[in-house]
This record gives C-alpha cells, sequence and structure tokens, in this order.
C-alpha cells in the first residue's frame, strides 16, 4: 500500500528512469539475496560439487523462475516486480480519472474480489471469468493506499475504524469454525482490506505526531526494511534456534517474535 501511494502519486513520469532506478534499488539486490541463499544452502551446506559456471547457471535459473532455495518468502518479490512494471500506466489511468469515477473503480474491484474469495470456492463462479479480470489479487493493495489518500484523507475516520474491526472479528470468527475455507481469507478477502484501510488511514489521520526516539528509531527500520525482508528467513531459520530456542523467552510468544525482530535487524546492521 505504501509503495503504492508514493509510486502512483509521483515519481513515473520519466517511465525509462523509473524502471532503471527500480532496476537498481530492487531488481540487483533481490539477484544479490538469492545468492546469498543459493551458496549457503546449494555450496555450503550442499552435497553435490559443480564448477563455478554450473553454479552460476543454477543460480541464475533459479532466482527466474522462483525456484532459490530455502527462500519461500521470496514469491513476494515477483508480485512487486509486476507491479512496479505496471505502475507508470496505472499512474496515468488513475490520475486521470475523476474522484467519482475512482470510488467506482474501488467499487467495482472490492466486488470483484468479493466473489472471487468466497464465491468461486464454492462452485459458483467460472475460473475462467476471473483469469482474464485484471483488477484483483495483490494489485487491489497497491492501487489501495492512493485511491485512499485521495479520497477519504479527510472524511470522518469512524466508519473504517468500525469496519476494521468488523473484519477483524469475522476473521477470527471463520478462522475459528471454518479454518480452511479458502486460502485467500486471510490476505486478499475484504475483511483483511477493511483492516488494511483502517490501519492505513489512523497513520495518515494521527501519524502527524512527532516523538523524536521512535521516529527516528522508524526512519532507521524504514531505510533498511527491504534488506531485512530479503535476508530474515535465513537469519530467523539458522540464529534463531542458536540463541533463542535456548533461553526462557521461547516460552512466550510475543517477547520471542520481538527477540527475533531484534536478532534480525542487528544481523542486518
Amino acid at each position: 500500500m505504501l509503495s503504492g501511494l508514493f509510486i502512483l502519486d509521483h515519481g513515473t513520469e520519466n517511465i525509462l528512469a523509473f524502471y532503471k532506478k527500480r532496476f537498481c534499488t530492487i531488481v540487483i539486490p533481490f539477484g544479490f539475496y538469492a545468492g546469498i541463499y543459493y551458496y549457503y544452502y546449494n555450496v555450503y551446506l550442499g552435497q553435490e560439487k559443480l564448477g563455478f559456471f554450473a553454479h552460476i547457471k543454477a543460480w541464475l535459473f533459479g532466482w527466474l523462475t522462483e525456484a532459490t532455495p530455502m527462500a519461500p518468502h521470496m514469491w513476494f518479490m515477483y508480485v512487486i516486480l509486476g507491479l512496479y512494471l505496471c505502475a507508470p500506466f496505472l499512474s496515468r489511468m488513475l490520475k486521470a480519472m475523476t474522484d467519482h469515477e475512482l470510488r467506482i473503480f474501488l467499487a467495482m474491484i472490492l466486488m470483484i474480489q468479493t466473489l472471487f474469495v468466497y464465491l468461486q470456492p464454492l462452485g459458483f463462479l467460472p475460473g475462467e471469468f476471473f483469469q482474464y479480470m485484471i483488477f484483483k489479487g495483490w494489485l487491489i493493495y497497491f492501487v489501495l493506499g492512493y485511491i485512499l489518500k485521495r479520497l477519504y484523507q479527510n472524511t470522518r475516520y469512524f466508519p473504517f475504524l468500525a469496519a476494521g474491526l468488523a473484519g477483524f472479528a469475522l476473521t477470527m470468527v471463520q478462522k475459528f469454525y471454518t479454518p480452511g475455507f479458502t486460502p485467500g481469507i486471510h490476505d486478499l478477502a475484504p475483511t483483511m482490506i477493511a483492516m488494511a484501510s483502517a490501519v492505513f488511514l489512523f497513520f495518515e489521520r494521527y501519524g502527524t505526531v512527532s516523538f523524536p526516539v521512535f521516529t527516528n528509531a522508524c526512519g532507521l527500520i524504514s531505510r533498511h526494511s527491504y534488506g531485512m525482508y530479503l535476508i530474515h528467513y535465513l537469519v530467523l531459520g539458522q540464529f534463531s534456534a542458536a540463541i533463542i530456542e535456548k533461553t526462557w523467552i521461547r516460552h512466550f510468544y510475543i517477547p520471542k517474535i520481538i527477540c527475533l525482530t531484534a536478532l534480525t535487524f542487528s544481523f542486518l546492521w
């Protein structure tokens, strides 16, 4: 949502410059960290002996085909790259819409996603219909930040808060009674979209309050968040077992999460 908010609002005027910048800041680090995973699991821990160029070929193939060893979290990078590829054109499309047209567009994508999440698993909707529907899936969150800020930044917050709380309550009920109903219920369902909207608009509305220490800490984490995302799976998988799991913290969920987060950030730093 934040990437879409800033990118769709400005920064895509020069399409070639936009692609060049993202290639340097997104694609190259992505390939570098994919190489770290490949080296650790296929070279350092690997049993098969390959030549240098054979490893380079295998790393490149795994990176391009989403088959980097022991890096399942990187599926999201391919989503981001696809969205960034479309961003300059999405930006022009959204800016050309009037507010009324943008509201219709938002209602349409929410309706389509609701039908996709709830009715297709029950067999009521044809799969081919949604295969060719453009505005669905993770694209919703990419455009949602821009739409919310443009249309609802200065409106009453309570309806979004109520929708977010209702979405959370419904998710908990459904998780308890029908946990296996549909795989998209915890990320692409309208209940999750309502929660994300409530959190986003909360910070848009009340995020101007500044506490210097907290602000500086958030800024520091934000600057390194991309690298943290790429490397955290390896850090948590290899080092937490040697440190966190041997202490009393392992029995307490929240302190354990805090310690694992600090461990990841310290390793990156």
